[in-house]
């Protein structure tokens, strides 16, 4: 049994979604983190993403060589990499997929190793890179009604404005077709595993 897991891109749009929520109810802004906030994050995070933090903000080699450090740890522990890291949604985000086990035991010992790997070099500066590349809710909604409009011409039925449960819904209810009206629209707002 061969299991993906895409990783990386999906983590910092999550953040930046649900961050963007947080932002307007009084939580992080766009940008680097506070000064508190930074001071947290340094003191929780370890010694390799420390380096990258010091400043408050992530450049985009700090955040290429996090992801890379990732990868190399996987690798490491004799985890094979599938695909990538390649850049996606415009050059913003790496997406890579790791995989190969043969059981569902083998499958969650790879999930622990990748946990521990993504803690150790990458969780702290994929916090402050998706804060630093958060979408405006323009491009949300633009990128909503693209995609909207992807699925209906695929004869994906939706209604007039859609919910996130709508997408999720047209997700389930045709796979292929949602996949291909939802990669072109990552790429063209720049976000990593938008879905609606």
């Amino acid at each position: 049994m061969v299991r993906l897991l895409h990783s990386v891109a999906y983590a910092a749009l999550a953040f930046a979604l649900v961050s963007g929520a947080s932002a307007a109810c009084g939580g992080a802004a766009d940008g680097p983190p506070p000064q508190g906030e930074l001071q947290e994050i340094l003191n929780q995070t370890s010694d390799f993403q420390r380096a990258f933090l010091q400043d408050g903000e992530v450049s985009f080699e700090e955040y290429e060589r996090s992801v890379f450090g990732t990868v190399q740890c996987l690798m490491d522990h004799g985890i094979r990499i599938l695909s990538g890291p390649k850049l996606v949604a415009g050059g913003t985000h790496f997406e890579f997929s790791f995989g190969g086990a043969q059981n569902d035991a083998d499958h969650d010992a790879q999930l622990g190793v990748y946990d521990g790997c993504y803690r150790e070099h990458q969780d702290a500066v994929d916090y402050v890179w998706a804060g630093q590349n958060r979408p405006d809710q323009k491009t949300l909604d633009d990128a909503r009604a693209a995609l909207a409009e992807c699925l209906r011409a695929a004869g994906v039925p939706l209604p007039d404005e859609p919910s996130t449960i709508d997408f999720q819904t047209a997700q389930r209810a045709d796979p292929p077709a949602f996949d291909a009206c939802a990669r072109p629209v990552q790429e063209q707002f720049r976000l990593p595993g938008f879905g609606g």
